[in-house]
């Protein structure tokens, strides 16, 4: 049997992101819950292309039972689900459950909604997602998020607003994202209103010049991103010294887990006294969210501040008498167009205009090193010589058949086998029209939806047939033979496709040309070391407060900002307010303050520090 390495095991479970307490004990091969398919009926799923893997440092091993695993060593074949089963530690495959009856109830565990990618796990119902309907099912300081498909209780700083225009967000830096489903397909809402110094909004792209090439980031699956998974058919084509793996096993594919989005700074801990004592103590009644002073009393003191020093403090709206900038868009422009171009804000920059691009950047080896690197085929002026297959055959054909490789393993051949498993469903095909017509489905080109019953398993009578059809595995009763040396085999596809096998290139000959010397953009971005970026910039910035949309204020260089601080006026003496406008810092209601004073995680972060005890802080993920 070939012997997995555990570190693989450890790099499937960061994969999922499914911490320890949620994973106990592993569903093998006859202990499959029929309910619980990771990724199975919903859009959570990930992963390459049908037929296509991933380049990794390190890939889980596939396998169909217990027997393809190192269980001397604890492992076992852990199922996840319609993505596949790879060989694991028994203690983190996760229990897919429909009821308590395979969980450990005397230990307290639950068959329970741990992520809306995922069906049910056994679970401590504290690890769990708690569904709700409505906010009195949350625990105290939660709301009931609506935004996803399945609502469940988050702290309002993970539950972002939602939109459909920036004019719909009242956070003061908040901009409506509306590329998040791009990155979270549970949600329900068009958009969701974020402040970008927080959680970034994705930037949609169809090629990496979209991205801000200065920035490193690459246009991966539509989406500018500072790393980008390679795509692979075999471990040849993986050319990252730290990723040489080709990994076509499950845990490419399981679903990623519910993106958790935060709205930034928000408040927290728990205020400090009853509203009787905020009156009677701080003088703070009317400044408290929930406590409410008695109108027979009256407004005393002085205003400590001025109009404008009130705006500086965000107490403006607060402040009788004083009244808030009508200019959203606030700031002085620090550059001209010349130095935002330099600094990749020219296109968003109003009244700058983006001019012909350049490939920049310096090739610092040899195609010689650029060849060892495998970046020859990328690197103008580079010519790759003739290749060879290098590598070793550890095992005898007995054991590749074991793993399933027997047929493509040069001087291996299987005996009689059979085709066998549960074919999955005709959806998982949707968007794949050869592949979906292949399996015997049905394939609507106006919306590229893939129905009808797949071919059973048993009609594959070759594992190659077999091994393409999706949710099925070939089974031989025996390989014989003796496998063909790496270095006898004569072609890139052949050594490709045979498991411990790379081809590599023995040459690369020629002289790097200069980034300077690419004209197009494509192969700029393509070329190791060289970078696509646009020199010129033209025209005069628009000033920031000629600025009407939130989004093009934010969107660009940081000094335009959103949300008013100017403030002009002067505050009204504290003797002339009521019980309900006696809100002036340095003033106070001298009667009675009642009420109970908002918990600290419902407040906004603009009045959060108004109460005693409630402090702004920031969650990251």
């Amino acid at each position: 049997m070939l012997i997995f390495r555990s570190s693989k095991a450890f790099a499937l479970i960061a994969l999922l992101g499914l911490s320890w307490a949620l994973l106990g004990g592993c569903a093998s091969k006859d202990d499959d819950d029929s309910s619980g398919a990771a990724g199975e009926g919903n859009s959570g799923g990930s992963g390459p292309a049908p037929g296509k893997g991933i380049c990794q440092s390190a890939c889980a091993k596939s396998c169909s039972g217990d027997s393809d695993c190192d269980t001397s060593s604890g492992e076992l074949c852990c199922s996840l689900g319609s993505a596949g089963k790879v060989c694991s530690p028994a203690a983190s495959c996760p229990r897919f459950c429909a009821d308590d009856a395979k969980c450990d109830t005397k230990a307290g565990e639950a068959c329970l909604s741990v992520d809306l990618s995922y069906p049910d796990l056994c679970s401590q119902p504290e690890a769990a997602l708690q569904l709700c309907g409505d906010d009195d099912q949350c625990r105290s300081g939660d709301i009931c998020c609506t935004i996803y498909d399945k609502p469940f209780c988050l702290p309002p700083s993970q539950c972002p607003q939602a939109c459909s225009d920036s004019s719909d967000c009242t956070g003061r830096s908040d901009v409506c994202c509306t590329t998040v489903g791009t990155v979270e397909p549970h949600l329900t809402v068009d958009g969701l209103c974020l402040n970008p110094s927080y959680e970034k909004c994705p930037k949609a792209c169809e090629t990496s010049s979209d991205c801000k090439s200065a920035d490193g980031k690459l246009c991966c699956n539509g989406i500018c991103s500072a790393t980008c998974p390679k795509e692979c058919s075999s471990s040849s084509d993986c050319t990252s010294a730290d990723a040489r793996i080709c990994c076509k096993s499950a845990e490419v594919r399981a679903p990623k887990l519910t993106h958790r989005f935060t709205t930034g700074p928000h408040c927290a801990g728990t205020p400090s006294y009853t509203c009787a004592q905020f009156g009677q103590i701080y003088d703070t009644c009317s400044t408290v969210d929930g406590c409410t002073p008695d109108p027979s009393g009256s407004c005393a003191g002085t205003p400590n501040y001025t109009c404008s020093t009130y705006g500086q403090l965000g107490l403006c709206e607060t402040t009788p008498g004083c009244t808030a900038g009508s200019t959203p868009c606030n700031g002085t422009r620090t550059y001209g167009c010349s130095t935002y171009g330099q600094l990749g804000y020219c296109a968003q920059t109003p009244g700058c205009e983006l001019g012909s691009g350049t490939c920049s950047g310096s090739q610092s080896y040899t195609c010689e090193q650029y060849g060892q690197l495998g970046y020859c085929d990328r690197t103008p002026g580079c010519k790759a010589g003739a290749g060879a297959c290098t590598g070793s055959h550890p095992y005898t054909c007995e054991q590749y058949g074991s793993v399933g490789y027997c047929d493509t393993t040069p001087g291996c051949e299987s005996g009689a086998g059979a085709c066998s498993g549960s074919p999955y469903s005709c959806s998982s095909s949707s968007g794949v029209q050869s592949q979906c017509e292949a399996r015997g489905c049905a394939y609507d080109t106006d919306t590229d939806v893939c129905t009808g019953t797949p071919d059973p398993c048993a009609d594959a009578t070759t594992s190659t047939a077999c091994s393409a059809a999706l949710g099925c595995s070939w089974s031989s009763s025996s390989c014989t033979g003796t496998p063909v040396a790496c270095s006898d085999i004569e072609t890139s596809t052949d050594c490709g496709s045979t498991y411990d096998c790379t081809w590599s290139t023995t040459s690369c000959t020629g002289t790097p040309t200069s980034c300077s010397g690419i004209a197009s953009s494509t192969a700029c971005e393509n070329t190791y070391e060289c970078y696509w970026s646009t020199t010129a910039c033209t025209g005069t910035p628009t000033p920031c407060e000629d600025i009407t949309s939130q989004t093009v204020c934010q969107g660009g260089y940081s000094d335009c900002y959103w949300g008013s601080t100017s403030c002009t006026g002067t505050p009204t003496d504290c003797a002339d307010l009521d019980a309900d406008s006696c809100t002036t810092q340095g003033c106070r209601w001298t009667a009675a303050c009642s009420g109970t004073p908002t918990d600290c995680e419902q407040l906004p972060a603009e009045t959060c520090t108004h109460t005693n005890g409630c402090s702004l802080v920031t969650t990251s993920f």
